[in-house]
């Protein structure tokens, strides 16, 4: 075959593999023109190549073995691999393209000896070669995350609704050491009178110490390889094969509300309740691991350790004199048209800003003075002086709607540096869907918007805004606990669940403030936050949150027995973690408390696993114990012999999804894996 005719089929492969996949993503985001002819080059510039060996390489099978292994199978396969954490970025990228390009000429190869193989051989090889490919596609697909999948759902048993109302109260990453002392200080009333009129012990947590990974084990009862969530890669809630305590309670007809649990993104539908899903959430911005620490903005170039963005000099509108800044608040989503399948360096050159991904940014003008008087793509303008925060508004972007505020740290005549903080999803029109029901008025009122997910504590690390990042952190939080004391206002739920998790986002940056004398030597905290201890602060607020939703609980079903848990405790010296940095990780003491109706006072420490919570709470409740949780009852509650059931699963989840890149970029700006 002449070579001219070979480029040909081989232009024409490669066109129609570019419309494959253009066909395969919703086209709002990608040129198909664009795609049609990358696909066209690679296919006609790779075949010239193997054109010039000789005869056999000018064949059609050379070209479709290419077009199948390297431009669709590969392509599809790899993505497993990213989706399994193993490669990301610009790096995984480049890898990318070794692999695929790899697999582009065996598939050559073996058209080529299928064009001169005898026909046994050819049978044999063409078998071997497209099981290969099969397996190889169904890994991407198996791995890489779905729109739909089926989500695990529950049965009574025949067990009728519980009438006690039952509230769980998780501080996340609190332990005793902290506990202990300022409840002897009087400075934690709600948790010490708990104490007083029931019990506590530690809540023994289990490896992977990962946030959703125990909050899953908490609320199911059993451990991460039978729930599914194994570790930071399985964290999405799709990758679940059981139900949770909310799920059953809402199975035998009871009304209930969970918030903020860690590894319940997406949510899933909840009868007779409510879920409002904790993290891993996808954020706003994706490629850039930046996009939860916020943004600097500056008119003098220096180091940071967080995202960086010039302000330039120049005329702002009515002819006054200041700088203007562009800063990126968020891109356009990435969203497939066939459920599953991906190919993975379009994913990666979109993430990455290689290709045209539409950007959605916050343009800002900003005259200098005594005060920064900052105008742009929002309504209304402000001035802030040094140390102001502005309030939170909505940027005006055709097709994203994002909430920021902006904190001036200096501004003369001559200069400005500005804090941008992240951008939050507007929760009244969310583009990543973070409730099972509206919320209605719950999320309406007050001058801070629903965050699904806070700042990220790594930003911490740079220095000019350590002071802010706990107040963020804080409001957040506060605004969950708004949103629960709004929806209790409004129905009377059997079981509340809420999960305050600023405890273990500020003691993760900020534990050198509390324990300073283990970090002699290694690190020294700046300035604005060296007379600190966040970390307390942070007990205080998750104290007083408590008292705030057992009142509301109290208020709209009865008095609860009120059970506070933690997923794990706090050690400076985790190796998984930077204590070079003044961080510190997790140990696996945890603290549990219980009181009210049903729970026997004792001031004996009694340890509890974190499998064990669940069929605990079904002891007090009068639930039947399921045979298949892998927990035990702790015994803490007098009404006498537990009866048992087979199992409250009506149908398992089919599990095994991995959170997608996105998601990884929001863990790992949130610091819970590395960059």
């Amino acid at each position: 075959m002449k070579l001219s005719s070979t480029l040909s089929v081989a232009a024409v492969a490669g066109a129609a593999l570019g419309l494959l996949w253009w066909l395969a993503y919703v086209p709002q985001v990608y040129s198909p023109v664009l795609l049609i002819a990358a696909h066209a080059a690679a296919m006609l510039l790779g075949h010239a190549a193997l054109g010039l060996l000789g005869e056999r390489w000018r064949h059609p099978l050379v070209v479709v073995g290419g077009a199948v292994s390297g431009g669709l199978m590969a392509p599809a396969a790899m993505g497993s691999l990213h989706a399994a954490g193993w490669l990301g970025g610009v790096s995984g990228g480049v890898i990318d393209l070794l692999v695929i390009g790899s697999a582009w000429f065996l598939g050559s190869l073996a058209g080529s000896w299928l064009s001169g193989a005898k026909r046994a051989q050819g049978a044999v090889l063409a078998s071997g070669v497209i099981l290969s490919m099969l397996i190889a596609f169904g890994l991407g697909f198996k791995y890489t995350p779905l729109d739909t999948v089926q989500a695990p759902t529950a049965q009574a048993a025949d067990q009728p609704a519980p009438t006690m109302p039952v509230l769980i109260f998780g501080i996340d990453g609190a332990d005793w050491q902290v506990l202990e002392p300022m409840m002897s200080r009087g400075e934690l009333p709600t948790l010490t009178s708990l104490v007083d009129q029931g019990r506590r012990g530690v809540l023994r947590s289990a490896e992977p110490m990962a946030s959703p990974v125990v909050w899953n084990t908490i609320f199911s009862g059993v451990t991460p390889s039978t729930h599914g969530l194994e570790d930071w890669y399985r964290s999405d809630a799709r990758s679940r094969k059981v139900p949770l305590l909310w799920d059953i309670y809402a199975a035998t007809g009871a009304e209930t509300l969970a918030v903020n649990v860690p590894g319940t993104w997406p949510p899933n539908p909840v009868p007779n309740g409510l879920m409002v899903s904790g993290f891993p959430i996808p954020g706003l911005s994706s490629g850039d691991t930046g996009q939860l620490r916020g943004t600097l903005v500056s008119s003098t170039p220096h180091p940071a350790e967080i995202p960086l963005v010039s302000a330039f000099p120049a005329a702002l509108d009515g002819d006054a004199v200041g700088f203007r800044s562009t800063v990126p608040i968020g891109t356009d989503i990435i969203t497939r048209r066939i459920p599953g399948v991906s190919h993975v360096l379009i994913d990666t050159a979109g993430r990455e800003g290689l290709i045209s991904v539409r950007s959605h940014t916050l343009d800002l003008q900003i005259q200098p003075g005594a005060t920064a008087t900052i105008s742009g793509n929002f309504q209304g303008s402000f001035a802030l002086a040094p140390g102001e925060w502005s309030p939170w508004f909505k940027v005006n972007s055709p097709g994203l709607d994002a909430y920021v505020r902006v904190h001036c740290l200096k501004v003369t005549e001559e200069s400005v540096e500005l804090f941008i903080s992240p951008s939050f999803q507007d929760p009244g029109t969310p583009r990543e869907t973070y409730a099972s029901l509206p919320l209605g008025e719950a999320i309406v009122g007050g001058d801070v918007p629903y965050i699904v997910e806070p700042i990220g504590w790594t930003a911490h690390r740079e220095p000019t805004i350590a002071h802010l990042v706990p107040e963020l952190l804080l409001q957040a939080q506060e605004r969950q606990i708004q949103l629960t004391e709004k929806w209790l206002e409004q129905t009377s739920p059997m079981l509340v669940a809420q999960v305050f998790t600023a405890t273990d986002r500020i003691q993760h940056p900020y534990w050198s403030l509390h324990e300073p004398e283990s970090y002699q030597g290694i690190w020294a905290p700046s300035e604005n936050i060296a007379d600190q201890d966040y970390v307390e602060d942070a007990y205080r607020a998750a104290d007083a949150a408590l008292a705030r939703v057992i009142a509301a609980h109290t208020q709209a079903s009865g008095p609860p027995m009120v059970m506070v848990v933690s997923d794990h405790g706090v050690y400076w010296n985790d190796p998984k973690h930077k204590p070079e940095l003044g961080e510190a990780g997790h140990r696996d003491a945890g603290i549990w408390i219980a009181s009210g109706p049903n729970v026997s006072f004792s001031e004996e420490m009694q340890e509890l696993r974190v499998v064990d919570v669940v069929p605990t709470v079904a002891d007090c409740m009068g639930l039947a114990q399921a045979e298949d949780w892998e927990g035990e009852p702790g015994g803490i509650c007098d009404v006498g012999t537990p009866s048992t059931v087979v199992t409250y699963i009506d149908r398992a989840g089919s599990g095994g999804v991995s959170v997608g890149e996105s998601s990884q970029d929001q863990l790992k700006a949130l610091g819970y894996i590395d960059e």
